[in-house]
């Protein structure tokens, strides 16, 4: 007899489980669906977005808008197809335009070569320019790129996931330049970076101390949330990514930063009825 009561408890909070992850699954969708409506409904005559209140131009604001579109399977709309129209014409010139439009438009090889040509020779990095001082963020976009792109000379590769990796602070996060603070934002697009070559270069411990970075309690914030207080929508989002891109991250502490973003959006279905954050959450929830 109390055999079959513990498997009836046991069953009992099975259901439970599952009804549980049903609501949360179907939170999500709608907070997608409302997201995409809301990003789709916002697309400039032209093809492009412009960022409202996030520090990003309109090139980086259609670029992770094109990604977001990808992700939810959306390559053949109209919004995807007039945006990257834009995004082809566009004379771009820094590393962080041309990473941004590579891993849309993979088979650019004027973009690929002109990326290359600003490598700095000493440090095998990247800074905004040929020329411009070298930071871990201009390197890491421009691995992302080349990663998107195919490229495979390992030798250009690793010089420059070596970089990287050396400037790692020792809260095993990352900032701006090697004498800033680590932060988020920085942080996650280096995890993202290094994780798309984990199958190719030795950087698991880089990878566990930038995650551990990210989930300390001084960069996930008591709301679930990523940043170094108060959170915001664009380092969760990315934040949750890399954590997951990764294989890093405990269940709860990825939930948390989910339930984060899907509190935070607008009712109007955007997030800060803006481009750039609404595109990075829709990407995070999906």
């Amino acid at each position: 007899m109390r055999t079959r009561h513990l498997y009836f408890t046991f069953v009992v909070y099975v259901l439970i489980f599952i009804l549980q992850m049903q609501n949360v699954t179907h939170a999500q969708s709608s907070s997608i669906l409302n997201g995409l409506s809301w990003l789709n409904s916002t697309q400039s005559a032209d093809g492009s977005w412009d960022s409202t209140t996030a520090s990003t131009d309109s090139v980086q604001a259609t670029s992770v808008a094109l990604e977001s579109l990808a992700v939810l399977n959306s390559t053949g709309s109209p919004n995807y197809v007039n945006a990257a129209n834009w995004l082809i014409v566009q004379q771009l010139d820094t590393t962080r335009h041309l990473s941004d439009r590579l891993k849309i438009l993979v088979t650019s090889s004027a973009d690929k070569n002109l990326i290359l040509s600003y490598v700095d020779e000493l440090s095998k990095a990247w800074g905004g320019y040929d020329g411009f001082t070298i930071n871990a963020l201009d390197t890491t976009l421009a691995l992302q790129a080349l990663k998107a792109a195919n490229y495979s000379d390992t030798t250009v590769l690793y010089q420059a996931i070596n970089f990287l990796t050396t400037n790692q602070h020792s809260d095993g996060g990352w900032g701006f330049t090697s004498n800033d603070p680590s932060n988020a934002y920085v942080t996650a697009m280096v995890l993202r970076s290094l994780s798309g070559y984990s199958s190719q270069f030795s950087v698991q411990s880089p990878i566990s101390n930038a995650a551990a970075f990210l989930l300390a309690k001084q960069t996930q914030n008591n709301d679930g949330g990523f940043g170094s207080s108060p959170s915001t929508v664009y380092e969760t989002a990315l934040s949750v990514m890399a954590l997951i891109e990764s294989g890093q991250g405990t269940a709860q502490a990825l939930q948390n930063g989910i339930n984060y973003l899907t509190s935070a959006q607008l009712p109007n279905g955007s997030w800060n009825n803006d481009p750039y954050y609404t595109a990075l959450a829709l990407q995070a929830l999906a």
